[in-house]
C-alpha cells in the first residue's frame, strides 16, 4: 500500500517503527504536511489551510517561524515530526544544510528526524536502536524531552515538579499531555533495534 512506500525513504532505514509511532501522535493523518501556528495565550492555533511543505524551503519556514504569535502566516511545529523553528536552526547547522535551497520534502523531513534529531541531538535513541547501547529508558527519556506527546519512562523530578511514569516531560506547559506511553514507544524502539541487529549479520548494499 501507499503507507508502506511512504515510510521507507533511505534516511528512515532501521527507524521506521519509531517514525511511525511518533508521527501517529505528533502529526497524524496530515503527516509530512502537518503544521500548527504555535500558541496564543496557552491555546494552540491549528492549521487552517493546506500547505505543501515539499515546495517550501527551510528558510521560508524559519522566516514564518519568526512572525508574531497570532500572525496568520506564522508557522510553529511543522511536518511529520512537528519540528519547531529553534530545533530546525540547530538541525540545519548540525547537518550542514543550505536553508535557501533545501525543501521540506519527505526525504528532508526524514533525514532531519533520523540523522538530525536522533543521531546528532538525542544520541541515546540512535545508540539504542543501532545496538551501541542497552539503555532503553535513556532513549525513551530523550524522546520524551524532544516530543511532548511521549510519556517519561520512570517517575522523576523535573525542575520543581514530581512527575509520574507516563507523564509528559513538559506537563503543565501549554496544555502538554502525553498520549504516547513509554511502553508503546519502547516497543517501537525494540522493533527497530531487532531489525538493525539482524541486519548487522547480513551484508548490506544500501549505497553500492
Amino acid at each position: 500500500g501507499i503507507g508502506a512506500a511512504m515510510a521507507t525513504t533511505a534516511a528512515l532505514f532501521g527507524k521506521e517503527a519509531l517514525a511511525e509511532n511518533i508521527s501517529k501522535y505528533e502529526s497524524g493523518k496530515a503527516g509530512y504536511n502537518a503544521y500548527n501556528k504555535g500558541t496564543v495565550g496557552n491555546k494552540m492555533i491549528p492549521s487552517d489551510k493546506p500547505i505543501d511543505f515539499s515546495k517550501m524551503t527551510i528558510s521560508e519556514f524559519l522566516r514564518r517561524g519568526k512572525l508574531k504569535p497570532g500572525d496568520p502566516d506564522r508557522l510553529f511545529a511543522v511536518g511529520r515530526y512537528q519540528i519547531i523553528p529553534i530545533t530546525m536552526e540547530n538541525l540545519v547547522k548540525k547537518l550542514k544544510l543550505d536553508p535557501d535551497t533545501t525543501l521540506l520534502d519527505q526525504p528532508t523531513q526524514d533525514s532531519l528526524f533520523s540523522n538530525g534529531l536522533l543521531k546528532s541531538i538525542r544520541k541515546k535513541v540512535d545508540d539504542y536502536v543501532t545496538g551501541k547501547s542497552d539503555d532503553k529508558n535513556g532513549a525513551i527519556l530523550q524522546l520524551a524531552q524532544e516530543f511532548a506527546s511521549i510519556g517519561i519512562p520512570t517517575d522523576m523530578k523535573v525542575g520543581e515538579k514530581q512527575l509520574k511514569k507516563g507523564d509528559s516531560y513538559y506537563s503543565g506547559q501549554g496544555g502538554n499531555k502525553a498520549h504516547n506511553s513509554p511502553e508503546e514507544v519502547g516497543a517501537a524502539l525494540d522493533i527497530d533495534r531487532q531489525k538493525n541487529l539482524s541486519n548487522k549479520n547480513t551484508p548490506q548494499l544500501l549505497n553500492p
